[in-house]
C-alpha cells in the first residue's frame, strides 16, 4: 500500500512486513508496534459525536484523518483504528491484510483494530453499548 501524500510504502509478504518510501524503496524498515502511542484513529468521528465524547471521556484520544485504508496501514503505530459506517471491500482489504496481526473486529456496522487487547476490549464494549 502506498501513501501518495508522503511516499510511505507498506509491504507484507509471506516472510516480511516492512515500510519503505517511494524515494528509497530499497531501504526497508520492519513494521513494529509503537508501545508509546497515545492516540488512535477514529475515521468519520464527526458523524458520531456521542461516541467521540465517550471515547474522550474514557481517555482514548484520537485523530480523524479521513482515509480508512491508510489508517489501517498505520495501525501498528497508533493505539487503535475505529471506523463506523459503510465499508467498501476494496477500501479495506489491503489495510486489513497489513494489520492482520493486530486485534480486529469487523461486522457490517463497524471496524476496530487495536494493538493491545485491553484497549481493544474497552473500545469494543464502548462501541457496542453506544450503537446497539
Amino acid at each position: 500500500m502506498c501513501n501518495l501524500a508522503n511516499g510511505d510504502l507498506f509491504v507484507r509478504t509471506a516472510n516480511e512486513y516492512y515500510r519503505a518510501s517511494l524515494e528509497n524503496p530499497d531501504k526497508k524498515e520492519d513494521v513494529a508496534a509503537n508501545p508509546f502511542s497515545k492516540i488512535g484513529l477514529f475515521e468519520k468521528s464527526p458523524n458520531h459525536p456521542a461516541l467521540a465524547k465517550q471515547l474522550v471521556d474514557e481517555g482514548l484520544k484520537f485523530r480523524s484523518p479521513g482515509a480508512l485504508a491508510l489508517s489501517l496501514a498505520y495501525a501498528p503505530y497508533v493505539n487503535y483504528v475505529l471506523f463506523l459506517g459503510t465499508m467498501r471491500p476494496y477500501d479495506i482489504q489491503a489495510g486489513l491484510y497489513l494489520s492482520r496481526h493486530l486485534h480486529t473486529f469487523q461486522n457490517d456496522r463497524f471496524l476496530l483494530v487495536a494493538q493491545e487487547k485491553e484497549v481493544f476490549e474497552r473500545i469494543l464494549a464502548i462501541v457496542q453499548k453506544e450503537i446497539f
